[in-house]
């Protein structure tokens, strides 16, 4: 019984440490030493339905110290409820420039959340985000994991005003 009662406590202590996530999901690269190819696009379902909410987003990276570089080039697309697509290149910087990797780290083992611009949304629904690497060198080794997070930005506005298209 101690030990349902204490597990029941974890549950809600983690669970309630992240109240604003509305979405989060990390895509793990099957053979991070060998490298993530570029065509192994890594593809995200997120349902958003409050378009008067301000929503913060996120790109999760996971590498290892092997990873050669200090940034990271992706194409981020997405794919609205109504069908339309739109894609754009974005770096994001990994390492300052001394070296020192950003994020949080654990022997050589790296995560980071980088910050996008917040946004509103023009269309209720799922959008489906899709991720892949867009660097010279390919397969690109080093990254563990890829992943998307979206929070609410705890403001709203009286009416729909979309401010970004993601």
């Amino acid at each position: 019984m101690k030990n349902l009662l204490f597990c029941i406590c974890i549950i809600s202590f983690i669970t309630s440490c992240d109240k604003n996530r509305v979405y989060e999901k990390n895509i793990e690269v099957t053979d991070y030493v060998k490298g993530w190819n570029s065509q192994d696009k890594k593809s995200f379902d997120v349902k958003l339905d409050d378009s008067t909410r301000l929503y913060n987003f996120y790109i999760n990276v996971r590498h290892a110290e092997v990873y050669p570089f200090s940034n990271l080039w992706l194409m981020l697309s997405t794919k609205f409820p109504d069908g339309k697509i739109d894609s754009q290149r974005l770096e994001i910087p990994l390492a300052d420039e001394a070296g020192n990797w950003y994020g949080d780290g654990m022997g050589d083992i790296w995560d980071y959340r980088f910050a996008l611009t917040p946004f509103f949304i023009k269309q209720t629904g799922t959008y489906t985000i899709t991720l892949a690497h867009d660097m010279r060198m390919d397969p690109l080794p080093g990254i563990m994991d890829i992943g998307v997070r979206i929070e609410d930005g705890g403001k709203k506005t009286d009416s729909p005003l979309p401010t970004h298209t993601h």
